[in-house]
C-alpha cells in the first residue's frame, strides 16, 4: 500500500500502466472526475479546428468565427478552465477572411497560431493574455495556407502547409521556420510535378521533422497519403506515398511508442463504402508497415490522432455511417498494432465533427470540433468540446463495438439525443500499396513581407456557452 497525493490521483492511469495495482482512489477534486460537453458560439458559425492543453490544466481552442470580430471570417481563440468554462475569448482579423487550423501553447504559456488570411499564410504569436507579440501575413506568389505548427527546441516555430506560388509544379508542400521573434530562418517548397499538400508536422526523435499529407505526383490512382522525412534544416531525406486506385488523404501524424509514426486520414480506395478511416504505420527507419481501415456504409473521416498511455492510438473524426444525424463525432481506440479495440459516437439530430484530439493530464480524452445539433441553434455551427473518460465513455454517447458487445452498455437519457447501439464496424487490414516518393526541394527566399506588422484587429468576445451534458464518472 502507498499514498497518492492530490496531484498523483489525477494521473492514476499512468501508475497502472507502470505496473502498480490500484484498486480505488478517493477523488478529492470533483472537477477532475467531471465529464462534460459544451458548445461556444453566437448567431453565426463557429468551428474549432485545433485544441491544446495549457500549463494550468485548462484548454485553448482555436478555429474560426463569423459571429464575432471585425470581419466575415476571423480567427477564434478561447481559453477555458479545466471544466470548459470561459476564461478568455478573442477574435483576430487581418482584413482578408481568416481561419486558424493549428494552435500550440508555447513554453512561456503564450500561443502560436497558424492558418490563412485570404490567399496568404497567417501566423500569430500571442502572449498569455492573447495580445499579439508578432504576426505575419506572407505571400509566395500564389495561394498559400498553413495547416500545422510546432515549437522547436530552440524556441522557434516550424510550420507546414502548401503553396502553388513556388516549387516544382502545381501545389507543393510548404515548410518554413521562424525564430522566436518571428524572423525568417528557412523555407522549402517540397514536391514534384503533381499536387502535393502538407497537413501535419511533428518533431522527430533525431532532431529533424516528419510531415504528412497527400499527393498525386506518384500515386497509384488519384491522391495517395504522403509521408516525408526532413532533417533539422528542413532538407528532404526520404518519403513514401501510400494508397489504392481511388483518392486517399492523410490529415494528421503522431510518433509511435517505437519511434515510428502513424498517419490518419480517410480512404476511398478501401473499406465498406464511401470514405473510411485510414491509418498507416511507418517504422523508425521510415519504411511503411501495417495499415488499418474502418467504417460503415456511408462516409467516415479521421482528422486527428494521439498516442495513448498504453502505446495505442486515439483517433477523432466524423462518421456518417453511425450515429444520430447527418454526421457525428467518432472516437476510435486502436492498440499499438493498429487493431480495433473500441469506439464511441457522439452527436444529435443534426451534424457534428471531431477535428482535434488530445489526452489530458488527467488521463481523459478531449475532442474539439463543431456541432449544429446543440448550442445557440438556428441552423448554424458552434464550437464543441467533449470530454471522454479513459474508457471512451462520455455523458452522452453510445458505444460502437467489434464484436456485438454493446447490449449491456447503459446510456444517459436525454430527449434531445438519439442513442442507438451499433453492433459492428467494418475493419480491414491492408499493406503493400506503398511507393517511394522522391521529392524535389527548392529553397524559398525570405519573402519581403514576412514578419511585418499586419495590424491585426483584436476583439474581446464572450460567446454563449451551452452545456450539453455534465456528470460524474
Amino acid at each position: 500500500m502507498f499514498y497518492l497525493d492530490d496531484a498523483s490521483t489525477e494521473n492514476f492511469h499512468k501508475y497502472r500502466a507502470w505496473g502498480f495495482s490500484i484498486r480505488c482512489i478517493e477523488a478529492v477534486d470533483g472537477e477532475s472526475s467531471l465529464l462534460f460537453s459544451r458548445t461556444y458560439g453566437g448567431i453565426d458559425n463557429e468551428r474549432a479546428w485545433a485544441l491544446d492543453q495549457a500549463s494550468d490544466g485548462g484548454f485553448v481552442i482555436a478555429g474560426m468565427t463569423e459571429s464575432y470580430g471585425a470581419g466575415y471570417d476571423d480567427v477564434l481563440l478561447l481559453k477555458l478552465d479545466t471544466i470548459g468554462n470561459l476564461e478568455m475569448g478573442k477574435a483576430y482579423d487581418a482584413a482578408s477572411g481568416e481561419e486558424c487550423y493549428s494552435v500550440k501553447v508555447t513554453t512561456d504559456n503564450g500561443y502560436i497560431l497558424t492558418g490563412e488570411s485570404g490567399n496568404d499564410v497567417y501566423n500569430l504569436r500571442l502572449d498569455s493574455f492573447g495580445n499579439v507579440v508578432w504576426d505575419e501575413k506572407t505571400a509566395y506568389g500564389g495561394y498559400e495556407q498553413n495547416r500545422d505548427v510546432i515549437q522547436d527546441q530552440d524556441g522557434g516555430f516550424v510550420f507546414a502547409g502548401y503553396t502553388d506560388g513556388f516549387g516544382a509544379g502545381g501545389y507543393d508542400i510548404l515548410v518554413t521556420k521562424r525564430d522566436a521573434a518571428g524572423g525568417n530562418v528557412w523555407g522549402w517548397g517540397i514536391g514534384n510535378t503533381g499536387d502535393d499538400y502538407g497537413h501535419a508536422i511533428i518533431k522527430d526523435t533525431d532532431g529533424g521533422y516528419a510531415t504528412a499529407g497527400y499527393s498525386n505526383s506518384n500515386s497509384n490512382g488519384g491522391y495517395d497519403v504522403l509521408f516525408q522525412k526532413l532533417d533539422a534544416g528542413g532538407n528532404w531525406q526520404s518519403g513514401w506515398s501510400m494508397g489504392g486506385t481511388e483518392n486517399d488523404y492523410s490529415r494528421d501524424l503522431s510518433l509511435s511508442h517505437d519511434s515510428g509514426y502513424v498517419m490518419v486520414g480517410y480512404t476511398y480506395s478501401y473499406g465498406a463504402g464511401g470514405a473510411d478511416f485510414y491509418i498507416r504505420q511507418i517504422d523508425a527507419d521510415g519504411v511503411p508497415g501495417w495499415g488499418s481501415v474502418m467504417g460503415g456504409a456511408e462516409e467516415d473521416f479521421a482528422f486527428s490522432v494521439a498516442l495513448t498511455e498504453d502505446n495505442g492510438f486515439a483517433i477523432a473524426g466524423q462518421t456518417r455511417s453511425f450515429g444520430a444525424g447527418s454526421g457525428d463525432v467518432w472516437f476510435v481506440k486502436l492498440d499499438s498494432n493498429g487493431n480495433f479495440e473500441w469506439s464511441w459516437v457522439f452527436g444529435g439530430p443534426d451534424h457534428e465533427s471531431g477535428e482535434s484530439i488530445i489526452i489530458g493530464e488527467d488521463g481523459c480524452y478531449y475532442i474539439a470540433g463543431y456541432t449544429r445539433s446543440y448550442g445557440v441553434g438556428g441552423g448554424t455551427d458552434d464550437a464543441l468540446l467533449v470530454k471522454f473518460a479513459p474508457d471512451g465513455g462520455t455523458c452522452l454517447g453510445y458505444y460502437t463495438g467489434l464484436p456485438a458487445d454493446s447490449d449491456n452498455i447503459s446510456f444517459k437519457s436525454d430527449d434531445s439525443f438519439i442513442a442507438t447501439p451499433i453492433n459492428e464496424v467494418f475493419f480491414q487490414r491492408i499493406s503493400g500499396d506503398e511507393k517511394p516518393a522522391k521529392m524535389k526541394i527548392m529553397r524559398i527566399p525570405a519573402p519581403e513581407n514576412a514578419n511585418r506588422d499586419v495590424f491585426t484587429t483584436i476583439t474581446p468576445i464572450t460567446p454563449t456557452i451551452t452545456t450539453i451534458c455534465e456528470d460524474e464518472w
